[in-house]
């Protein structure tokens, strides 16, 4: 991967995980992000979910814009 592709890969991911994480924390007091609200019309546990999933999705992206997989070790 080029280090343009690498860097958007990691800023998207950082910016997915802090949504994802300020939604999980905003959830816990009872209010949603606005842009957000369309993921509690299927009910509380699926937009939970969706959260848990933005979050950990957000990481992923991180992780695989951060490592460099020619160089590691099979």
């Amino acid at each position: 991967m080029s280090d343009k592709v690498k860097t958007s890969l990691t800023i998207m991911g950082f910016l997915l995980a802090g949504t994802g994480l300020l939604a999980l924390i905003l959830n816990l007091v009872g209010l949603n992000l606005s842009f957000l609200v369309w993921m509690e019309s299927g009910g509380k546990l699926l937009g939970l979910l969706l959260e848990i999933l933005m979050t950990i999705s957000g990481f992923v992206m991180v992780y695989f814009g951060q490592t460099d997989l020619n160089q590691e070790e099979a």
